[in-house]
């Protein structure tokens, strides 16, 4: 697959070429320009991934690259791509959008949280692992415990990491539930529409904060 520029931006995201030719493309971005007066407005022209095949592919196959490439295909690229494969558009818009919450959710505008104004992430076996040695080494008298985030090294009070690890641990299992609703709302979306209206990204809890 290829990044392309400068294509029409009325081109189709599903085309037969040649008979044997299929041209799948997705991920279409508006070009912008610069008018005289140094004001930006959109190009009749865009961007966009491409993928050809010398087969008709099947759309599991064209959903697998599509999602390999790290260019998300719209809801309505996916709906005519599907349909010019002749599978139904609804099963894999929802396959799609699946996907798409799974990335989000493993993203960075998930998965983060502030630290000193430093931007930062434990995942769940650190957290636990952390936890679990911070109460050992307060039961054993200790006043502080070692922090390691990423290069950075912190020596915390044991209280305090406490407290910090169990916030961190109470906002990921917040985001785990919007995460978990979410994929269930999407399995039960009944038409093309509704999915294409659908806004995975949102009830999600604005990102921690802490300091140490």
């Amino acid at each position: 697959m290829v990044k392309t520029f400068g294509e029409s931006a009325d081109f189709a995201a599903f085309k037969v070429v040649d008979g044997d030719i299929y041209r799948v493309a997705w991920a279409k971005t508006m070009q912008i320009d610069k008018t005289e007066d140094g004001q930006e407005k959109e190009s009749s022209l865009c961007d966009y991934m491409l993928e050809r095949y010398d087969y008709k592919p099947s759309m599991d196959l064209v959903l697998n690259d599509i999602l390999a490439s790290g260019e998300q295909a719209s809801m309505e690229e996916i709906r005519e791509i599907s349909e010019g494969l002749g599978a139904e558009p609804l099963e894999y818009m929802k396959k799609t959008m699946l996907a798409y919450i799974e990335k989000y959710d493993a993203s960075s505008s998930v998965n983060s949280f502030l630290l000193n104004g430093m931007e930062v992430w434990l995942d769940k076996v650190t957290r636990m692992g952390l936890m679990n040695s911070t109460t050992i080494a307060k039961a054993s008298g200790q006043k502080t415990t070692t922090l390691w985030l990423g290069g950075l090294k912190l020596v915390v009070d044991c209280d305090k990491a406490i407290q910090l690890l169990s916030a961190l641990e109470m906002y990921a299992l917040e985001c785990f539930n919007v995460t978990a609703s979410h994929k269930a709302t999407v399995g039960e979306l009944k038409t093309i529409e509704e999915v294409e209206a659908y806004n995975y990204k949102t009830g999600y809890p604005k990102m921690l904060e802490m300091s140490v």
